[in-house]
C-alpha cells in the first residue's frame, strides 16, 4: 500500500478570508467546512469506535477520518496493519499530532486524560500558557509547533464544546498505544467528495466515516457512497456514524442504492449517535 502523501500546511493568511466567506455563505448548513475548520478535542463517538473492534485484525487496512485524532489511534490499538487518515481540515491532522506527542510526554492514562481535559476547558491563546498542554507542545516537531502558535492568533483551532465524559483508556491499552504509535499517521487533506482523486485506486478492508451525513448535502450522500464502494476490498466494510438528527430513512435509501440494504447492519445507538456497518457484497446479509 502506498502510504506516502504530501501534507501541505495551509497558508494561515488565508484563514480570515475563509472565515469571512463562510459567514456570508448563502448555504449556512453545508457551506462552512474548509481547511481551517476547528476540530473536536475529544471524540463524541467513543462508543461507536469501540463497536468496530471485532472487525479489525493484524491484516486490516483502514481508511478513516482523522476527526479528533482518536479514530486512527483506536484503529491502531485494535491491531490494524495500516491506517490512512484524511480530513477536510488541517486542524484535525494537527490534533492527531498533539495526541501522539502527548503519548510521548505522559506515561500514564490519567495524565493523558488530564491533558485532554485541559484542551477541552482552554481556549484561544491561553491554550499555550497551560503548563500541562505546553509540555506536549514542546514535544511537537517544529513545523507543527510553529503553525499552531500562528493559527491560535488567527482562527479557532479546536472545539471546546463537546466532552466525552465516558472516554477512558486502561493502563494496559495506554501502554500499548505508547509502544505502537510513535510517528504521524499518513494523512490526506481533502473533502470527502474529492477523496477518490487522492486515493488513486487504493482499496481498504475498513472505511470509517464520522458524521459525513451531517455536513454533506443530501444529494451528495449517494455519490459519496458510490465512490466509497470503489475503495473497499471484496467483503470490505464501511462504518458510517451519524446522529439521530440526520434523516435515517434518507441514509438507508442511499445505502440501498449503492450497496443493497441487505448489506447493512445497524448497531445500538449511543449518546445521540448510531453506527451503521455496510459490507461490500451485493445481495448478501451480514
Amino acid at each position: 500500500m502506498n502510504m506516502n502523501y504530501d501534507i501541505p500546511i495551509p497558508n494561515i493568511n488565508d484563514a480570515k478570508e475563509e472565515m469571512w466567506r463562510q459567514a456570508i455563505s448563502a448555504d449556512e448548513n453545508y457551506g462552512f467546512y474548509n481547511k481551517y475548520y476547528p476540530c473536536l478535542t475529544m471524540t463524541n463517538e467513543y462508543q461507536q469506535i469501540m463497536q468496530t473492534k471485532d472487525h479489525i485484525n493484524k491484516n486490516t487496512d483502514v481508511l478513516t477520518v482523522s476527526g479528533s485524532g482518536e479514530q486512527p489511534l483506536f484503529f491502531r490499538l485494535f491491531g490494524a496493519k495500516n491506517v490512512l487518515t484524511f480530513d477536510v481540515s488541517y486542524n484535525s491532522y494537527l490534533m492527531t499530532q498533539l495526541k501522539i506527542a502527548a503519548l510521548k510526554t505522559y506515561d500514564n492514562p490519567q495524565d493523558y486524560f488530564n491533558f485532554l481535559t485541559d484542551l477541552y476547558y482552554t481556549e484561544d491563546t491561553d491554550f499555550i500558557k497551560t503548563e500541562r498542554i505546553n509540555r506536549v507542545i514542546n514535544n511537537l516537531p517544529d513545523i507543527y509547533k510553529n503553525y499552531l502558535a500562528e493559527a491560535l492568533e488567527t482562527v479557532e483551532v479546536f472545539y471546546t464544546n463537546t466532552c466525552c465524559d465516558r472516554y477512558r483508556l486502561s493502563e494496559t491499552n495506554y501502554s500499548k498505544l505508547r509502544k505502537i504509535v510513535k510517528t504521524p499517521f499518513p494523512f490526506i487533506l481533502s473533502d470527502i467528495k474529492n477523496l477518490d482523486k487522492k486515493l488513486k485506486g487504493q482499496k481498504f478492508d475498513v472505511v470509517y466515516y464520522s458524521n459525513i451525513c451531517s455536513y454533506l448535502h443530501p444529494y451528495d450522500v449517494r455519490p459519496v457512497l458510490n465512490k466509497t464502494k470503489e475503495y473497499l476490498k471484496p467483503n470490505g466494510k464501511l462504518f458510517l456514524v451519524t446522529s439521530y438528527g440526520d434523516k435515517k430513512d434518507d441514509i438507508t435509501d442511499a445505502i440501498d442504492d449503492s450497496f443493497g440494504l441487505t448489506s447493512a447492519k445497524f448497531f445500538r445507538a449511543e449518546r445521540g449517535f448510531y453506527l451503521i456497518m455496510v459490507r461490500n457484497v451485493q445481495g448478501r446479509g451480514l
